[in-house]
């Protein structure tokens, strides 16, 4: 039998393998170090965070570095809501209310990371943005298998929510029949989990938007309800006057 000749190709930031093996005869072949390893599984999970439309950012993300205290105790339902998803959780609704830049997304996203590794499904997804697809259903067919998303995810993450400044919204109001219809479903026939994001309200829905959404969702969201108060600014770090005194 005739031998091939093989060359090893080391992996230059561990000692503890190789890249891969290279074969005149069999071509190459993986054989993974650690860092490899560690490597191809940050790779996936940002492939699973892409195509759940969560930032890549957030893969490093880490809760114990929240900025803030006047909300610390809802960082603790936030762990329990993640660590008890698929026992009770699974066809809750999520309220998460707040003014700008008091982490509302950042940690809407991190539940969606966390879910992932869980093996659970997600979309993260703008209300705009939702709209705007749900009110094109059926004539492209790759706004329909978002739509279909919509509906079939275990988790769908609504960011700003129901603020009509950040929606494009006509004023004969046709869009409210779409918007409702996939609350109603996801809520009622599905019982599949919704976290909405929103620095508006559950009681300036019934304004903005009309009384029955108002009331589907103060109906499911009454018991949770998480309230965001801490702004993240470098005035949680910093006093502005030692701005100056940093070495950099």
């Amino acid at each position: 039998m005739k031998n091939t000749f093989t060359s090893f190709v080391p992996c230059e930031n561990c000692e503890n393998g190789y890249l891969y093996i290279r074969s005149k005869k069999n071509g190459n072949h993986a054989k993974r170090c650690s860092c490899y390893t560690e490597f191809l599984k940050k790779r996936y999970s940002e492939i699973d965070l892409f195509n759940s439309g969560l930032s890549r950012s957030i893969y490093e993300y880490d809760i114990d570095t929240y900025i803030g205290v006047k909300s610390k105790h809802e960082i603790l339902k936030v762990e329990r809501y993640i660590n008890n998803f698929d026992k009770i959780f699974r066809s809750a609704y999520l309220y998460m209310y707040g003014p700008n830049g008091t982490q509302k997304t950042t940690i809407a996203q991190y539940i969606g990371r966390e879910l992932l590794r869980q093996h659970f499904s997600v979309k993260y997804v703008l209300m705009n943005e939702m709209i705007k697809n749900l009110t094109k259903e059926g004539f492209e067919e790759h706004v329909q298998n978002t739509i279909n998303a919509y509906y079939d995810v275990d988790c769908l993450i609504i960011d700003e929510a129901f603020d009509k400044e950040k929606i494009l919204w006509y004023k004969s109001n046709f869009q409210l029949n779409f918007l409702h219809t996939l609350l109603r479903k996801r809520i009622d026939q599905l019982n599949k989990a919704i976290i909405f994001v929103s620095n508006k309200t559950v009681s300036s829905i019934n304004s903005n938007f009309n009384s029955s959404i108002h009331d589907l969702i103060k109906r499911n969201t009454r018991n949770t309800t998480l309230i965001f108060e801490d702004h993240y600014s470098l005035r949680n770090d910093f006093q502005a006057k030692d701005i100056w005194e940093i070495d950099v």
